[in-house]
């Protein structure tokens, strides 16, 4: 994207900004609020729990923590959760189809991206076969979170290997926080078609949630391809025993279908989730269990043999303690079990895993205004024995609302499924007969290795964060990755050779007066490693009663040092400006400016080992939202646009060509 269509987008917003507050002014003074919107805009977060595993003031946080309120989903007018997390700092989000989304942190980010944790509500939702997310087929609706914690940076310290970028932890509302019925319902173009229902309530002791959801998206690429088509219900109960204990227990289903990017075709895959989890609290002492079902159809990403399909279980259970031993140190223990099955027509056969960890944590405080934190996970795995994860920070308040952060820490990720066990072979490449005997071919096959290293990450951090009179909330954060042992496919390995079939001697190449393989072998290695630095730095300022301003800055270099993917660079700089508008006649107006870099890719777009490179243009998006909330009753009226001047671009190079989506959402409340 030319630089001039950067520099319209900020005057487009100043603009609007500018008008907006000329037109409702006098509206402004003449109302009178029963409460400052100074006091609602800046009040500071309750508390967060991802950084730490319990709850905590967000200034504390021993990581890179972002949040994005239920207030901030409302004014977004997103349609998925990767809609939200593009506007957050650090955070690299490709959309390739119009089902297909790849989020992960700081540079990290691919095709099978897999190197960042998701959870709900504690529970990791990730596809134990590759370890990634499949971002559409997650059992939450955007009306029933509460808030999304995203940390960036590596936290396997506290949430072992899959956290190793970051974590993206989805907290949804208790039944309590859902009582009565809420309804919504969407409709656009791209044939989307969306509607959600939750009903929860209490009585007494007990409380109840139950909710559904549908959806319906067509394909970029051609209005009259469907690309998603999936639904999903949840439950959840609650009972509080007394004032010291509770339970909980959660249940759901999802599925349908939804088109994806293996490696260069758009497939379409069928398939579901199931889950079920239990919580058991009692003062500083928790307990979760959970177990997680999927299945996975698709046809062969390889263009070769029969339909691929994935069977997975999951099953996990974890311990924790919080205690304090005098008042300056909070002491958390933590063991974890995790029991994962994988069926796979693409393994060499079912495959099962036993992963058992532990964690201690001390965070100690000397003085009022300082923090000490060090902690440690030991992680044992079966094929690649024990890993420890260390990491330690200081937190500082000089005075009040000025806090400064430093961070050091170091995190893994385990040989996926795929990595160590796939079997996978590829369409034979015919070779020309004579001089070779007539039905001469090549077989080559994709092996999975188990014996590879895991990977590994280093990170170093600095962060400062202050509020300047209610009025201007700043955060600067800057950091140093370095990456080793990364886990790809090596070159190809001949295993046999064509042989002459009479005297059985092993016929060479003309050529190259080498031997004619006839059958090759590709396996997973460890190719190399790599280096990262940037920051981000973000403003949430407060112009006046009507409108605020966030906007976020990111940067980030990184040095590659792959055996493949050599060229491979991430998009340098990213831009977010939002403007948020609340008028006191029920009538909100919200505008979001997005930009992103250009990034180049090493892609091997014929599964013949050979990388090409690509790059994809630097592009800027505008989305706008306007509601409306009918005085005196609960409806409210949404229409909201993303990309609205149809900005066409392709944010994977194989991918599809990103245009505008229009929405129109209605919202009712009974209670």
């Amino acid at each position: 994207m030319k630089k001039h269509h950067f520099l319209m987008l900020i005057l487009y917003l100043i603009l609007i900004s500018f008008l907006v507050q000329l037109l409702f002014a006098n509206e402004c003074i003449a109302q009178k609020l029963t409460l400052s919107t100074e006091e609602i805009l800046f009040e500071p977060i309750g508390s967060i729990i991802s950084a730490s595993k319990r709850e905590q003031r967000i200034q504390d946080s021993p990581s890179t923590i972002s949040v994005i309120s239920e207030e901030d989903i409302r004014e977004s007018g997103a349609m998925s959760i990767p809609d939200l997390l593009k506007y957050i700092p650090g955070i690299d989000v490709m959309e390739i189809t119009s089902s297909h989304w790849e989020v992960n942190a700081r540079g990290l980010n691919q095709i099978r991206s897999n190197k960042m944790l998701v959870l709900i509500d504690g529970r990791s939702v990730y596809f134990d076969y590759f370890g990634g997310v499949i971002w559409d087929s997650l059992p939450v609706q955007l009306d029933d979170i509460k808030r999304i914690e995203i940390i960036r940076g590596p936290v396997s310290a506290l949430y072992g290997a899959n956290a190793f970028s970051g974590i993206v932890n989805i907290i949804t509302k208790s039944p309590r926080e859902s009582e009565g019925a809420h309804f919504s319902a969407n409709g656009g173009n791209l044939g989307n078609r969306r509607s959600t229902i939750i009903y929860g309530g209490r009585n007494g002791k007990f409380g109840y949630k139950f909710s559904g959801h549908l959806r319906n998206v067509d394909s970029w690429r051609n209005s009259s391809i469907n690309s998603e088509k999936r639904g999903s219900g949840t439950v959840k109960f609650d009972y509080l025993i007394n004032a010291k204990s509770s339970l909980s227990f959660d249940a759901g289903v999802e599925g349908g279908t939804i088109e994806q990017i293996i490696l260069s075709d758009i497939l379409k895959f069928e398939g579901s989730t199931n889950y079920m989890k239990f919580n058991y609290n009692y003062m500083d002492a928790k307990f979760q269990a959970f177990w997680n079902r999927g299945r996975v159809e698709s046809p062969s990403y390889v263009n070769y043999g029969d339909d691929v399909y994935q069977k997975y279980n999951t099953f996990d259970g974890e311990l924790q303690h919080t205690f304090d031993i005098g008042s300056k140190n909070t002491v958390t223990l933590l063991t974890n079990y995790r029991f994962n099955t994988i069926e796979s027509n693409s393994n060499n056969k079912k495959q099962h895993q036993h992963l058992v960890a532990g964690i201690f944590q001390d965070e100690y405080r000397p003085a009022n205004n300082l923090t000490l934190l060090f902690g440690a996970r030991v992680d044992h795995h079966p094929l690649v024995d024990y890993n420890l994860s260390p990491r330690g920070s200081v937190i500082f308040e000089p005075k009040a609302n000025h806090t400064f952060r430093l961070s050091a820490g170091r995190a893994f990720r385990n040989p996926t499924f795929s990595d160590s066990y796939v079997l996978v072979p590829l369409e034979p490449v015919p070779l020309p007969s004579p001089p070779l005997p007539p039905g001469s071919q090549t077989e080559i096959t994709v092996l999975g290795n188990e014996n590879l290293n895991p990977e590994k990450i280093q990170t170093y951090e600095l962060g400062y964060q202050t509020l300047i009179k209610r009025k201007a909330r700043i955060k600067i954060d800057l950091f140093y990755n370095k990456i080793t042992d990364f886990i790809g496919t090596g070159d190809y390995v001949p295993i046999s050779f064509i042989k002459n079939p009479i005297t059985q001697d092993i016929i060479l190449d003309p050529a190259t007066e080498l031997p004619i393989p006839s059958v090759i072998t590709q396996s997973f290695v460890n190719l190399g490693n790599a280096e990262a630095h940037g920051g981000e730095i973000e403003i949430d300022l407060l112009v006046n009663s009507l409108m605020r301003v966030r906007s976020n800055y990111s940067y980030l270099k990184m040095r590659n040092r792959y055996t493949l993917n050599q060229y491979q660079a991430p998009p340098k700089n990213k831009l977010n400006v939002i403007c948020d508008f609340t008028f006191n006649n029920g009538l909100s107006f919200n505008t979001l400016g997005h930009f992103v870099d250009r990034a180049q890719w090493d892609i091997d777009t014929d599964n013949d080992n050979i990388p090409e490179k690509h790059t994809t243009k630097a592009y800027v998006t505008l989305d706008i939202r306007l509601a409306y909330s009918i005085p005196n009753t609960n409806l409210n009226l949404v229409l909201s646009s993303q990309n609205v001047f149809n900005n066409q671009h392709k944010e994977y190079p194989i991918g599809e060509s990103i245009g505008r989506r229009i929405n129109f959402r209605l919202d009712y409340k009974l209670k």
